[in-house]
């Protein structure tokens, strides 16, 4: 089974988490959601803390900084 790959991007001064795992938008009626972190925290410490949570998971960053 090929491991779910999450992209993380901001707008408005949050971290949205977009999915390749089709069961996400079957669920939540879109691929893309809100994270609990604000931009307050930078790209890495996100990173890190929702690999901590999902260590199964890859994750991409899609911002310029």
């Amino acid at each position: 089974m090929q491991k779910e790959t999450i992209t993380l991007s901001h707008a408005g001064g949050i971290w949205y988490a977009k999915s390749d795992n089709p069961r996400v938008k079957e669920l939540f009626g879109t691929d893309t959601l809100a994270t609990a972190y604000t931009t307050k925290l930078d790209a890495v410490t996100v990173g890190e803390r929702i690999q901590a949570k999902r260590p199964e998971i890859n994750i991409l960053f899609d911002f310029i900084l």
